[in-house]
C-alpha cells in the first residue's frame, strides 16, 4: 500500500504524462475534426448523436472554419441543417426566444427547459457566424431573438448578466412549492382556442404542432402529459396553402398570436432565476453581443456588452487587481479560475474590436499577462485549472475538453493568438503555440472532442491577417469599411482601429506599435490588409477592401 504522499506524486506524474505531447498540428488534424463529425451527423434531423441531443455549438462553429478553409460543402451543409432544425424544434423557445438546455429526443422537440446563459452566449455566436458565411437572414433573427431575451430576462441593473433559469415551476400559482417542469413554456389546446379563438387557433396550432392530447410524447419524466411543447411543425407555405392564405398574412397572424400567448405567459409563476453573475459565463456574452453589434450594425449590443465588461472590471477586479468568480447580493467571492480570465480576455478582445476603445485592449493584456503568471504550467506547458497560489490540491488539473462549455485551454490559447497579432507580442503567440504542444497527443488522437481547440488551431494555421483602419472617429468611412469587414465570415482575422491624433492614438500606437505607420493618407480613411504585419497595398475604397478580403 502506498504512502498518501507516494499517491500523490504518483497523480501528479500521470497528470504530467497525460500533458505530454508529441503530435504534429496541421491540417490533417483539422480533416480528421471535420470526418469525426461527419461521422456523426444526423442527416436527418441535423446534430450530432442521438438523443438526449446538445447543441454543440462550437463544433459548429469548427466546421464552418473548415469549410472557409477548404471549401468542403458538407462542412457549411452539417451547419445549417443543425442550426435551421434547432431553430424550428421546441428546444428553442419559440414565443420568448433563448434556448432550452438540450432536447430529451433526437428531433429537437421536448427540452430539458432550463435556459442556460452560456449556451445563448454559444449559440448566438454560431447563427451570426453562419449569417455571415451564408447571408440567411433567419440565422440573423435567430441571433437577435437570442439577444432579446438575455437583454430582457438575464440581465442585471448593474450590467451583469444573470447565469440561468431553472427548467421548473409552478403550475398553480396558489401552491408554488409544487413544481413541474416546463410548466411555464407549455400549453393545451384548450388555453390556445380560449386565447385566439377557433379560427385563429387552428392556423396557429397546424404550424406549431399542437395535438388536443398534447405532443410532448418523448417527455422522460412524464410531467407533460396532455401538453404542447411549441415548435415549427410547418412552414409558413405548407400552413398557407393548408388555409387558403398568402405566406404573409400567415406570418402576420402568427405574429400576433405569438404576442397574445406571450403575454398570457408572462402572468404565470416565473422559473427560478439564478441571479448569480459569472465572470467566465459572462465573458462568453460580451463575446458574442460585441460580435454581434458588428455582424447586425446594431450598437445597443455593444452597449450591454460595454456595461457587463465595466461592471466586472470595476467589481470582480479587486484592489491587488486579482480577477474574482462569482457576484451576487452585492457579495464578490471565489478566486478566479483559468476560465474566467480566459473567457473574459475573450469578451475583452471582441468588445475592442467592436468599440475601438483601447481600454479595452489593454485590459485584455494585462489579464493575459496574469493569466500566464497564475495558471501556467511552467514544467509541461499548457495551463492549470487553480492559479498557482489556490488551495493546495493533491495534483493540478488542466481540462482542455470541450463541453457543454469550453475548455479554458481552447479559449486561453485562441484568445493569446489574437493578442499576439493584435499587440505584437510574441509571447502570447509562443504560450499559445506551446499549450497546443503539451496537448497534442490527446487532440491528434480525437480532435472533434476537442471543438475549441480546432478553432484555435485553424487560427494558428492561418494566414492570419490584421486589419488596420485608419481615419479620424466617427467618421462615417470608417463605420463602411467597418462594415464591410464584418459582411464577410473571417475567422482568421483581427481588426484595429488608428484614430489621427490624440490620447486614443498614443494608447493604441503604445499597445499596438506595428500601426505607427499605418496612417491615413492624405487626411482620407485608409485601410491597411496584412498578414503577419506585411501589408497590401493600402486602400481607400469600400470595394477596394472588398476585393482585399476576397482573396
Amino acid at each position: 500500500m502506498k504512502s498518501s504522499e507516494e499517491m500523490a506524486q504518483y497523480i501528479r506524474e500521470e497528470t504530467q504524462k497525460k500533458s505530454a505531447g508529441n503530435h504534429s498540428l496541421d491540417e490533417s488534424v483539422l480533416q480528421v475534426a471535420f470526418e469525426q463529425f461527419d461521422s456523426r451527423f444526423d442527416s436527418e434531423r441535423g446534430g450530432f448523436g442521438d438523443a438526449p441531443k446538445f447543441p454543440q455549438s462550437h463544433g459548429l462553429s469548427f466546421l464552418l472554419r473548415y469549410w472557409k478553409r477548404v471549401r468542403e460543402p458538407n462542412a457549411l451543409a452539417m451547419v445549417e441543417k443543425t442550426l435551421d432544425e434547432m431553430a424550428k424544434g421546441g428546444m428553442y423557445d419559440q414565443l420568448g426566444g433563448g434556448f432550452h438546455r438540450y432536447s430529451t429526443d433526437s428531433e429537437w422537440r421536448v427540452p430539458h427547459f432550463e435556459k442556460m446563459l452560456y449556451d445563448q452566449a454559444i449559440l448566438s455566436k454560431s447563427y451570426l457566424e453562419a449569417y455571415q458565411a451564408t447571408k440567411n437572414e433567419n440565422d440573423a433573427r435567430m441571433a437577435r431573438e437570442i439577444f432579446d431575451y438575455v437583454l430582457r430576462d438575464l440581465t442585471g441593473p448593474e450590467g451583469g448578466f444573470y447565469s440561468a433559469e431553472d427548467a421548473d415551476s409552478a403550475p398553480d400559482p396558489a401552491n408554488p412549492k409544487e413544481k413541474k417542469e416546463g410548466a411555464f413554456y407549455v400549453w393545451t389546446d384548450e388555453e390556445i382556442a380560449a386565447l385566439l379563438g377557433k379560427e385563429t387557433a387552428a392556423i396557429f396550432n397546424y404550424y406549431f404542432g399542437v395535438e388536443p392530447n398534447g405532443n410532448a410524447i418523448h417527455d422522460p419524466q412524464g410531467e407533460l402529459k396532455g401538453k404542447n411543447v411549441l415548435y415549427a411543425a410547418r412552414t409558413l407555405e405548407e400552413t398557407a396553402k393548408k388555409f387558403e392564405k398568402n405566406a404573409d398574412e400567415i406570418k402576420q397572424i402568427l405574429d400576433e398570436s405569438k404576442k397574445i400567448l406571450l403575454s398570457e405567459r408572462a402572468k404565470r409563476a416565473r422559473p427560478h432565476l439564478d441571479d448569480k453573475v459569472l465572470t467566465d459565463w459572462n465573458g462568453l456574452m460580451i463575446s458574442s453581443l460585441a460580435f454581434g453589434s458588428r455582424v447586425l450594425n446594431e450598437p445597443r449590443y455593444a452597449e450591454a456588452a460595454k456595461k457587463s465588461a465595466d461592471f466586472l472590471l470595476s467589481t470582480m477586479k479587486t484592489k491587488d487587481k486579482r480577477l474574482m468568480h462569482r457576484f451576487r447580493d452585492g457579495e464578490v467571492s471565489v478566486k478566479g479560475f483559468l476560465e474566467d480570465y480566459a473567457f473574459f480576455i475573450h469578451g475583452l478582445i471582441d468588445l475592442y474590436e467592436a468599440t475601438f476603445d483601447p481600454h479595452y485592449l489593454e485590459e485584455a493584456k494585462f489579464l493575459a499577462e496574469e493569466m500566464i503568471r497564475l495558471f501556467w504550467d511552467e514544467k509541461a506547458g499548457g495551463f492549470f485549472f487553480t492559479a498557482d497560489d489556490a488551495e493546495k490540491l493533491i495534483s493540478r488539473t488542466k481540462e482542455i475538453h470541450d463541453g457543454a462549455i469550453p475548455s479554458g485551454n481552447s479559449i486561453a490559447v485562441l484568445s493569446l493568438l489574437r493578442l499576439s497579432h493584435l499587440t505584437m507580442n510574441r509571447e502570447f503567440e509562443a504560450k499559445a503555440q506551446a499549450a497546443m504542444v503539451t496537448f497534442s497527443s490527446q487532440l491528434a488522437q480525437y480532435p472533434s472532442g476537442f471543438a475549441q481547440m480546432m478553432i484555435a488551431l485553424d487560427f494558428a494555421l492561418g494566414p492570419a491577417r490584421e486589419i488596420v483602419i485608419a481615419g479620424q472617429e466617427g467618421d462615417e468611412t470608417v463605420a463602411e469599411m467597418v462594415r464591410e469587414i464584418y459582411a464577410s465570415f473571417l475567422p482568421t482575422k483581427v481588426v484595429l482601429f488608428h484614430p489621427s491624433g490624440g490620447k486614443a492614438a498614443q494608447k493604441i500606437e503604445s499597445l499596438s506599435p506595428f500601426i505607427e505607420n499605418q496612417m491615413a493618407l492624405n487626411g482620407k480613411t485608409t485601410v491597411y490588409v496584412c498578414q503577419n504585419y506585411v501589408c497590401q497595398l493600402p486602400v481607400k475604397e469600400v470595394y477596394e477592401l472588398k476585393s482585399l478580403l476576397d482573396r
